[in-house]
């Protein structure tokens, strides 16, 4: 336990000694306590972002629970238990009739990336399954990159309409046109 520790307190040593030779080359000043706090918080932030996906289109009421809808959304893309997830929360204040958004957090970045890649599997899942087909899963974006995202299906959704002949999907946060076969 004790060679863990100095191992840990060694790396920590390290980061925070290449961490200060960085600031001393690239900056004429040391930054105040502020920036490094707000440095560090916009790191561990991604990192938390990186590990969750939002779904939104699944119906609410009183009496469910999000875990539950997690479990389900599971089983309608047929992905094995292997998941460790570590959260399921609604976002919002309930309201009767909606469908407020769930955030779904796991431990590692791999299970969402696992996951996302499935979801355009939920438009064609089977009859049983059909309520799953208006759900629409999410990478978990910050203000920015929502903003920036809710741009670029504004502006998809004015080329649907001016080229209704090519099909077009936002891929790597650009705008993709293709024709149609």
């Amino acid at each position: 336990q004790q060679n863990k520790l100095n191992a840990v307190q060694d790396t920590v040593k390290t980061e925070m000694q290449s961490w200060s030779d960085i600031v001393k080359k690239n900056c004429d000043t040391a930054p105040s306590v502020k920036i490094v706090k707000k440095a560090i918080k916009s790191v561990v932030d991604e990192s938390d972002r990186n590990r969750s996906f939002i779904m939104y289109g699944v119906k609410d009421s009183e009496n469910d629970y999000p875990s539950d809808k997690a479990s389900e959304l599971f089983q309608a893309l047929d992905e094995e238990e292997g998941h460790q997830v570590l959260s399921t929360t609604r976002l919002g204040a309930f309201k009767m009739d909606t469908c407020r958004p769930i955030k779904v957090s796991f431990a590692s970045a791999d299970s969402v990336k696992q996951i996302l890649s499935k979801a355009k599997l939920l438009k064609t899942v089977g009859d049983d399954l059909k309520e799953w087909r208006n759900v629409y899963l999410a990478p978990d974006r910050n203000r920015e990159e929502r903003l920036k995202h809710k741009q670029l299906v504004t502006d998809m959704k004015q080329l649907i309409i001016s080229e209704p002949s090519k099909h077009h999907f936002i891929r790597g946060g650009a705008i993709i046109s293709v024709k149609r076969n």
